[in-house]
């Protein structure tokens, strides 16, 4: 056995790989490895709609070295340390996707007070994490100030804007250790995803009324 070991890729292959309509060859295939495009290797072929490509170019293309045991009569795939983090933010921002709208919110407001940015990204619609990854990447993913801090969270108000579309209105109290600095209010909307077969809903816009007390977190839009 080769390093050129064909295998037939499944549901793995539907990470980055978009084909126009039914597959009926291998010149109408692109391969999207994030949000770049790679030529897909020559090796590749279309056999019966499914797709075969060598496991060692997919496991390279990804950063992975690929070895055949040959005692062990195994394909072994050793895969970056960065990799396996990011497997696991995945699956930590899949596992959080709310299916009722008040949970994106809530959950929202929970990263908000924890501080914990990878909680409150994770309530974000895909745009909106788009526009502000960077911006929590730049703060290491720690929001807010120690203090003033934000307690005593609720609800004030429910605008069912339409049947997948809500806005809610929270109101908190900062808080610093000589006592309260007063009530204030987020807007936050709340949509359904509108991708077929999609059940979670997930924030598309927050405002909040500027105060010189509270820092920001990067997808508040600020009103003066």
């Amino acid at each position: 056995m080769t390093y050129k070991k064909w295998a037939v890729i499944g549901s793995i292959m539907l990470v980055f790989l978009t084909a126009a309509g039914t597959i009926y060859g291998a010149d109408k295939v692109h391969i999207r490895i994030g949000s770049v495009e790679v030529l897909p290797p020559e090796e590749m072929t279309v056999v019966n709609g499914k797709i075969l490509v060598p496991i060692h170019w997919i496991a390279e293309k990804l950063g992975a070295s690929v070895k055949w045991n040959d005692k062990k009569k195994t394909i072994e795939i050793k895969v970056p340390e960065k990799h396996l983090l990011r497997a696991q933010i995945d699956s930590f921002l899949y596992g959080l996707q709310p299916e009722q709208p008040k949970e994106a919110a809530e959950w929202w407001m929970k990263g908000i007070k924890s501080r914990t940015g990878a909680v409150q990204y994770a309530m974000l619609s895909p745009a909106l994490q788009k526009q502000t990854r960077a911006k929590f990447e730049k703060i290491g993913w720690l929001t807010g100030a120690s203090s003033p801090w934000i307690d005593h969270a609720r609800f004030v108000k429910v605008n069912k804007v339409s049947d997948v579309k809500v806005q809610y209105t929270l109101e908190y109290e900062l808080i610093t250790s000589e006592g309260s600095h007063g009530k204030q209010q987020k807007a936050v909307t709340v949509e359904k995803n509108p991708e077929p077969l999609q059940k979670n809903w997930y924030i598309t816009e927050i405002t909040t009324k500027h105060n010189v007390y509270e820092v920001f977190t990067p997808p508040e839009t600020v009103i003066k």
